[in-house]
């Protein structure tokens, strides 16, 4: 199963685009993508989202709206780790990007929580309830002006701790140059080579829960909703939109932005289906 996965982590792009602005945005989530696959850092653990309180000028903050499928972790400085959870938790996190940040790469502190001058910096976080998300999301989605109220999803692939999502997505928010409203999708990855049959059922697992937040979003005051998935990310995507579908309650289609699948586990007669 490894070696499959080895084999499919190439770059391969299916696009929808439902709007006269869809080629544009596909072309950003495109350019988002080539930075998400360039490189890998040193494997972050518990404890390495501990809080910095230490002021720095020229960092750039971003908030991320956290769904996820993982049980809360009530280590400091962890927020969630590789456990499933019977539910859907959420979350809100600011994460600041050092003045001497790279393209492409995450900056990781050698110890947490790290220099904002020159590492990628908790700065906030927060536990949500499903009012708390609500409300974050609307108030983010406000700060924009019409006809900008975007958000971006990103649902991360096999083999993918918390602390990896999470700054995977501080890094494509800040390097797309997106003005979107962040919302990262994390299901309960367990993180390691040899969870592959672990990662594959907390995948189908999540599918319930990447349904109820598409749903959220989709009835916020956002004004389009555009997903970008990974590797195994995409079979929780494609999965939750078939049951979307069969559901009879579908998404409002105005809604629907852009929907890039990359680096797809995904067999390609399943996709057909």
């Amino acid at each position: 199963q490894t070696k499959r996965h080895a084999a499919m982590t190439g770059c391969r792009l299916t696009i929808h685009a439902n709007s006269p602005g869809g080629s544009a945005r596909a072309v950003v989530l495109l350019l988002s993508l080539m930075v998400l696959l360039a490189g890998c850092g040193t494997r972050p653990d518990a404890g390495i989202l501990e809080v910095s309180q230490q002021v720095a000028s020229n960092t750039t903050p971003h908030t991320i709206l956290v769904a996820t499928t993982r049980e809360p972790d009530t280590r400091p400085g962890t927020l969630f780790g590789r456990e499933r959870s019977t539910g859907l938790n959420f979350a809100e996190a600011t994460v600041s990007v050092p003045p001497t940040h790279e393209a492409g790469k995450i900056e990781w502190p050698s110890t947490p929580p790290g220099n904002p001058e020159t590492d990628f910096t908790v700065r906030a976080t927060q536990r949500l309830d499903d009012d708390g998300f609500r409300a974050a999301l609307n108030a983010e989605l406000a700060r924009r002006p019409k006809g900008k109220r975007e958000v971006f999803v990103f649902i991360h692939g096999y083999n993918t701790r918390f602390p990896e999502a999470l700054y995977r997505m501080v890094q494509l928010k800040h390097d797309s140059g997106l003005p979107h409203v962040a919302v990262l999708f994390t299901w309960a990855s367990g993180g390691n080579v040899t969870d592959y049959l672990y990662d594959s059922n907390s995948a189908t697992i999540a599918r319930d829960g990447l349904e109820r937040t598409l749903r959220m979003l989709a009835g916020s005051n956002a004004e389009k909703v555009n997903v970008l998935a990974h590797s195994m990310g995409n079979w929780v995507l494609t999965e939750t939109l078939r049951q979307i579908r069969i559901s009879g309650r579908p998404l409002p289609e105005r809604k629907i932005g852009v929907i890039a699948m990359a680096a797809p586990d995904l067999d390609i007669d399943v996709f057909k289906a």
